[in-house]
């Protein structure tokens, strides 16, 4: 017990000096720029979405017919049409712009640990290898392995869904998408960007597709074998051959009443 209180005390008296500034900028060099998150959707998505879709393919078709087939004030639900799709375009770009403001009010950081010395960098410059220093209220921005931690307890709700903190000591391993209810530590990376915990969740959440019900299965053929099971019944049931040859039980006589 004494061996290890001494093992936590050094480590947090002498933190590890983390990389150079020439090695950490060697990997970033070789691992290249992360690829950048959007906080809302893009324009054309937006117009996109709001225009191409069945109801309005409908009510346009229907209004290309009537201009010359019939009276052109017959035609007057197109602008109807037109406008819905201004009005719902407008709203959403509005709140687009909302989001990005909000988005561009923070910027996220990582303290890392440097020649020795506590540097903040942007997350998107962080690379395998850096020492990462946490404190509570701070997020955890790349997989990683615990070096260091003083009563350090994470948030992981997020990613595994336990709603109770989960503490973390030396060589265990730590999540991006938690959060730092408590303590604090220094983790060494081991996974940013698309190869970290978080991102491939992500990714596996974006890929999953509902099953399809077996009404928009195709119908061509048999289907989930009604056509075994059908043949199956009728070899099951006796021909009338079979019925006719079988010998008929007696018929039941009600016993003479007792005199």
């Amino acid at each position: 017990m004494a061996g290890s209180v001494r093992r936590i005390a050094t480590a947090t008296q002498f933190p590890p000096a983390g990389l150079t500034d020439a090695e950490a900028a060697r990997r970033l060099e070789a691992r290249g720029q992360l690829p950048r998150q959007r906080s809302s959707r893009s324009y054309a998505s937006i117009i996109r979405a709001n225009t191409l879709n069945i109801p309005n393919g409908i009510l346009f078709f229907f209004g290309v017919l009537t201009i010359p087939l019939g009276s052109w004030k017959d035609a007057l639900f197109v602008g109807i049409l037109i406008s819905n799709i201004a009005i719902g375009s407008f709203q959403e770009i509005r709140s687009k712009r909302a989001l990005d403001r909000l988005a561009s009010l923070v910027t996220p950081e990582a303290v890392v640990v440097r020649d020795g010395v506590d540097r903040r960098v942007p997350v998107n410059r962080v690379v395998v290898g850096d020492i990462v220093r946490v404190t509570a209220g701070d997020q955890v921005i790349a997989d990683g392995t615990v070096v260091s931690a003083d009563a350090l307890a994470l948030d992981e709700a997020n990613l595994t869904g336990e709603t109770e903190p989960a503490v973390r000591g030396p060589g265990e391993p730590v999540w991006s998408g938690s959060f730092v209810v408590e303590g604090a530590a220094l983790f060494e990376v081991t996974a940013v960007g698309s190869e970290s915990r978080a991102a491939r969740l992500t990714a596996t959440a974006r890929a999953f597709r509902h099953p399809r019900s077996p009404l928009e299965r195709p119908t061509t053929g048999s289907c989930c074998g009604c056509s075994r099971s059908r043949s199956r019944s009728r070899s099951d049931s006796p021909s009338r051959s079979s019925l006719a040859s079988r010998p008929r039980a007696p018929a039941c006589r009600p016993s003479p009443p007792e005199s």
